[in-house]
């Protein structure tokens, strides 16, 4: 029997303003007792635009009783409410423990051709003169008070 099982996990979220489904599903392609090779496949869509989908492949490695080293590499693509389609590549390292996590992450637009939109600025896109631009961006994340918590990938427990 595999360590690692399959999941397939949906919600939906309606009655306010805004209705939106997602579908997030995680899928070990190679393991063994110390090391995971996974998929992480999400999506969502909603009744006033914002569609998005995310493609992740991981693999974590247990390289001492306590500590765990990963890289990723993700494809991302969002629609906005506008109809701006916005796509990019994350990718990224970490290492982690029950109690510190450190993550170095990074993303490159694939589309980048500035497209119409309102004027603000937002998580993903860069805002200026009434035109949005996918930007790329570096990041250095690190953590602690992971005590009692298993390591994770978004919200699930993995490896």
């Amino acid at each position: 029997m595999p360590i690692w099982q399959p999941y397939l996990e949906g919600s939906f979220r309606g009655g306010g303003i805004t209705e939106r489904g997602e579908l997030d599903m995680f899928l070990p392609l190679i393991w063994s007792d110390s090391a995971l090779l996974f998929a992480d496949l999400r999506g969502s869509i909603g009744d006033t635009g914002n569609h998005e989908g995310n493609w992740a492949v991981a693999a974590r490695k247990l390289i001492s009783s306590d500590w765990i080293l990963g890289a990723w590499g993700v494809y991302d693509l969002r629609e906005s409410s506008t109809g701006n389609h916005f796509d990019q590549v994350s990718f990224g390292i970490e290492a982690m423990n029950l109690n510190w996590e450190f993550r170095m992450n990074g993303y490159v637009p694939t589309n980048m051709d500035p497209q119409r939109g309102p004027r603000h600025t937002g998580g993903c896109c860069l805002h200026r003169q009434q035109h949005r631009r996918a930007f790329e961006s570096r990041e250095g994340l690190p953590g602690s008070g992971r005590i009692n918590r298993p390591p994770v990938v978004g919200e699930r427990p993995v490896l």
